[in-house]
């Protein structure tokens, strides 16, 4: 008798984990809505209309309890953490930079250059270097350690249920090649020291810490989603989508075309091509297949973050898996929701002609196509 209650106590220990599990929101019919970041947004706006959000990425520490609180409490809420640098900067000085506090406390997580003396800092266009989060050596076993307790299971226990790893890159873009962990403090080389940023041991050391991450923070009940700008079919590629959940695309279909910050503020997005926006469907509908998220941010406009503030984002999504498309030009969305219908149905006219619009709404409409990779954003 004590055996069979032991065992009864153990199923019900094991049901209430898989239910407890955190998943993506269903969102099989209708169009559903995501954030991005929630900063800008306040308590009275959650709970009057935080029923209709699936998904914040990036949500504010400060707004969790108020989620948690509202009428829509399993809403999927992710942390936002760098995945290469320091998750949690001590910034000093002017210009602020957290070195100092870094070269003290945790001297061989910190990844350089190959001058050996410049940290591998990230620097983005029309943005230029910023100093503040240092970057840190993925290979050193004690840096996850530190991730971990320091930003992640803390995320855990104030409430959220997603990791967001924002600039994830199999790219060594900002040229790292080593640290100084080696015994007594040795530089040790990483990366080839005449050519670092394109040194192919650099993604298989990012492809091993996501492995090494994700358990750890699938262990803990949280989804992962990196902002990983590649929609291709290439290994690594498949490799980064099987190991985490979801993926947020902000380089768009366009893949940065024209740059953030620069071309942008006078230069439209180039149209895309059948043959690039089939084969990107085809990895979203990889992704759709097996559970995964996909939210893909296409923006244009002028000012610093294109005057936009973070807004609701619409997306539908198929067999349970999240597919975002966010569009804030109207020149775009014509061609876009032409290559979108021509992936479900024959459909001959150019859709780069703007009075093409009304006959492909028309056909839509007559069709009754499902077109699950097009969302509309409204601003």
């Amino acid at each position: 008798m004590t055996f069979v209650l032991h065992l009864l106590l153990t199923l019900l220990h094991f049901l209430l984990q898989i239910q407890a599990k955190t998943n993506w929101i269903d969102s099989s019919h209708n169009i559903h809505s995501f954030l991005t970041f929630d900063s800008k947004t306040n308590a009275a706006n959650i709970n009057t209309h935080g029923k209709a959000i699936d998904f914040v990425w990036g949500a504010t520490e400060h707004n969790v309890n108020v989620w948690r609180n509202s009428s829509n409490k399993n809403v999927v809420l992710s942390y936002y953490m760098p995945f290469s640098r320091d998750p949690k900067p001590h910034p000093t000085g002017t210009p602020p930079t957290s070195l100092p506090w870094w070269i003290q406390n945790y001297p061989t997580f910190v990844l350089y250059q190959c001058d050996r003396v410049t940290p591998a800092w990230e620097c983005f266009a029309g943005e230029g270097c910023s100093h503040v989060s240092v970057p840190l050596d993925l290979t050193n076993p004690s840096v996850l350690e530190y991730q971990l307790n320091i930003a992640i299971a803390p995320a855990k226990k104030i409430g959220y249920n997603a990791i967001a790893l924002d600039n994830y890159s199999l790219r060594n873009e900002w040229k790292a090649c080593g640290a100084f962990k080696g015994k007594n403090g040795e530089w040790v080389q990483l990366y080839d020291k005449t050519d670092p940023q394109n040194d192919p041991q650099y993604a298989k050391d990012v492809l091993d810490w996501t492995q090494r991450a994700t358990e750890k923070m699938h262990a803990l009940d949280l989804l992962v989603i990196p902002n990983f700008n590649v929609q291709n079919f290439k290994t690594e590629t498949l490799q980064v989508t099987n190991l985490t959940d979801g993926i947020l695309a902000e380089g768009g279909f366009v893949s940065w075309n024209p740059i953030p910050n620069t071309s942008s503020f006078t230069t439209p997005p180039v149209f895309t091509t059948p043959t690039k926006f089939a084969l990107q469907i085809q990895f979203i509908r990889h992704l759709q297949r097996n559970g995964k998220g996909f939210y893909s941010i296409n923006e244009w406009g002028i000012g610093p973050d294109y005057n936009l503030n973070p807004s609701c984002r619409k997306y539908s999504k198929r067999r349970r898996s999240n597919v975002a498309v966010i569009i804030v030009r109207i020149l775009f969305i014509c061609s876009f929701l032409f290559y979108c219908l021509l992936s479900n149905h024959s459909f001959s006219t150019n859709p780069n002609k703007i009075t093409n619009c009304f006959q492909l709404i028309l056909s839509i409409a007559t069709l009754q196509l499902h077109c699950s990779c097009v969302a509309i954003l409204k601003i």
